[in-house]
């Protein structure tokens, strides 16, 4: 196991001080969506206030911005981000592997007692090979080293399911109380979890009662019973949704907004409304968009005019792309799959050549097909070659991982990966689906990785 974290961290910390060397300077760590969470850290530390443009900051949530204060208050924000993520994504791959181990001894009467032994003694194959694809995976050993809340949340993620794992084996409360605080924590990281406690508190209480696995007269009293299956997914309701309800009703109070984060707003308009306005209209996105722009650019002005409150502009872009959908629901299913289509199977190769500051040649307009293939391995071989190692990783990544997933013993643990799998999937899809969004799916898959060398599928 220590060899598998030393690799995760090396490889966390390597990547950025080798893409200065090859980029001959820093590489490049930020991205548009740094800046917002630099503006809100910065507001944190000198105004002692989450604010934005010296207004109350409702967009971003708190989450990430806080993470990210010592490294503004000591002026070095970037070198900060990669050294707490790089330590961060190494605990991923920990609890990625303890995952595993959970999963893999989740069929009928098992448990695991975990103890002080170590996962390397118990000689699991499922844990050290879910571990070594999480330690080596490109997407997520890049991320580590951006300005970006993925991997922080991506920790956070993991973190929740290994607490509900263990939970379900051991039906001891402290595993789901660590679970709930950490789905809260991510929650404020990320606002896309949101939606995930009442999910996850309807897999708790669909879990098996008493007497369904081996286990202690103490964790079948915490836990055994129906009706203390109902208390037990009420509590986690109450720690995973309740921090989320507070800051609901700090944004009513300094903003007149009623909900958790304004970009769900900003993103519901700009990036599901336009692409249907984009494809009814045939343009481009961008053109799209800047239509969308101008329109609540001046229905901004009305409502300025009028005495309205910022959150007013927010309602008003929530309501109008809600409209925009109601009108063409086909057309933005059809584009949201093949956004889902793009979480999964973007090799992520641009980030990359971005992130060492790579600029290719320009290919002549003319050439396409096998020769458009030809061109670019003479004139850009390096930028080719890793586009072929990436893609090959991801049809590892689909081919062996849906194989785990078939060879995984069913089970709660089994049921809790799909269910929290297909939520993220569904809500990253759209024109934003890229594999940036595949980092939090990975906890998922590395464990169904970690599975597919188990043999005969288990049912």
């Amino acid at each position: 196991m220590w060899c598998i974290l030393a690799v995760a961290l090396v490889l966390r910390l390597g990547v950025p001080l080798a893409a200065w060397w090859l980029a001959g300077g820093p590489p490049l760590v930020r991205e548009p969506d740094s800046a917002g969470y630099l503006e809100a850290a910065a507001s944190l530390w000198r105004q002692h206030a989450f604010a934005r443009q010296g207004m109350p900051e409702i967009v971003r949530t708190p989450g990430y911005p806080v993470l990210l204060l010592p490294g503004v208050a000591l002026g070095g924000a970037d070198l900060w981000a990669i050294v707490v993520q790089a330590l961060s994504g190494t605990l991923t791959v920990y609890l990625v592997m303890r995952l595993a181990q959970e999963a893999g001894c989740a069929g009928p009467g098992e448990d695991v007692q975990t103890g002080g032994e170590q996962l390397g003694d118990r000689g699991s194959t499922a844990s050290v090979a879910a571990g070594w694809f999480a330690a080596w995976d490109p997407s997520a050993v890049l991320y580590c080293g951006k300005l970006l809340s993925e991997t922080c949340f991506t920790t956070a993620l993991a973190l929740v399911l290994w607490g509900l794992a263990r939970h379900a084996a051991t039906h001891r409360r402290k595993p789901l109380v660590a679970a709930a605080l950490a789905l809260a924590g991510a929650t404020f990281v990320r606002p896309i979890s949101y939606f995930l406690p009442p999910l996850a508190a309807a897999w708790l209480v669909c879990l098996p009662g008493r007497g369904a696995r081996k286990a202690t007269v103490e964790a079948q009293r915490a836990g055994g019973g129906g009706s203390l299956r109902w208390l037990n997914a009420g509590l986690f309701l109450l720690l995973s949704i309740g921090p989320a309800v507070c800051w609901q009703m700090r944004n009513w109070a300094v903003a007149g907004y009623g909900g958790f984060s304004a970009i769900t707003d900003v993103n519901l308009y700009y990036w599901h409304a336009a692409p249907v306005v984009a494809r009814r209209a045939k343009l481009p996105l961008a053109a799209a968009q800047a239509q969308l722009l101008e329109r609540e650019r001046l229905a901004h002005l009305r409502a300025a005019a009028r005495g309205h409150s910022q959150a007013e502009r927010f309602f008003w872009m929530r309501r109008e792309a809600l409209r925009i959908l109601r009108e063409s629901p086909w057309v933005y299913a059809g584009i949201h799959a093949a956004g889902m289509a793009a979480v999964i199977s973007d090799p992520g190769t641009q980030a990359w050549l971005d992130y060492v500051r790579y600029e290719p040649p320009p290919r002549p307009v003319e050439v396409g097909g096998l020769r458009r293939l030809a061109w670019a391995i003479r004139a850009k071989p390096w930028a080719t070659l890793l586009h072929g190692l990436l893609w090959g990783w991801v049809i590892i990544l689909i081919g062996w991982g849906v194989l785990g997933l078939f060879r995984m013993p069913r089970g709660p643990h089994w049921w809790l990966l799909v269910l929290v799998f297909v939520y993220f999937w569904v809500l990253s899809g759209g024109p934003l689906g890229y594999h940036r969004f595949r980092i939090p799916l990975l906890v998922m898959w590395w464990v169904w990785l970690g599975h597919a060398g188990r043999g005969e599928r288990v049912s």
